[in-house]
């Protein structure tokens, strides 16, 4: 297996469009080339083309890194890392919609509550209440956190993104009901598993061994 990490490009689009900068710029299109170029110092990156050639780099690709002025291609394994915390970071705004949907439910609000978020209320959700005189108003929560620093970020989630709906000036809301059902317990079964590919069984399984060397280097 090779232990050369290779380019993983944003999408096609930007990996073609950097290409032809290469091409234009350079008379070659080839990234891994440009890359030996620049950390073996063959290009002054002073020069505004140079400069900026190196910027769409950046953007182009997904696993690149820099590392004492040298550019790195990260591991398949690095991205995986960093695509996955990604993910649970999102999982996580969606959990904590979740939480509050449930005890929204356990205090007997209807289903089709919303959870609003506006532009006031600073990443943290009301909820939208019938008042006496049967007109719709915004109360606070109990159980109201910091979940985003912008409603807007909702939007962005491929989680969130799936439930929020448009609300009244610029806002956004969730319903009890599309949030409760949510089955997150896979979650669960992912840390199991990388709890079980940790080295723990590898350094008890190693330790008997080397009790073993141990015993017959002992003099007899």
């Amino acid at each position: 297996m090779s232990r050369i990490a290779t380019l993983v490009p944003v999408n096609e689009e930007l990996k073609n469009k950097f290409l032809a900068t290469l091409k234009k710029n350079f008379g070659f299109t080839d990234a891994d080339m440009f890359i030996n170029m620049v950390n073996s110092k063959v290009f002054d990156m002073k020069n505004s083309i140079v400069k900026d050639t190196y910027d769409e780099l950046f953007n182009s690709y997904k696993n690149i890194n820099q590392i004492n002025n040298r550019i790195v291609i990260d591991s398949n394994t690095e991205l995986a890392v960093k695509n996955s915390i990604k993910l649970l970071m999102d999982w996580e705004i969606l959990i904590k919609l979740k939480r509050l949907a449930t005890f929204l439910v356990d205090e007997e609000y209807n289903p089709d509550t919303k959870i609003v978020f506006n532009e006031d209320s600073n990443g943290k959700p009301l909820i939208e209440v019938i008042n006496a005189e049967n007109k719709a108003e915004l109360t606070s929560h109990w159980a109201s956190e910091k979940i985003v620093k912008n409603h807007s970020e909702f939007a962005n989630n491929i989680f969130t993104s799936h439930f929020v709906r448009d609300y009244e000036d610029n806002s956004c809301y969730f319903l009890i009901e599309d949030l409760i059902d949510i089955d997150d317990s896979f979650l669960i079964e992912i840390e199991k598993m990388l709890l079980k590919n940790s080295f723990a069984d590898k350094k008890d399984k190693a330790q008997p061994q080397n009790q073993n060397q141990q015993n017959q280097n002992k003099p007899q």
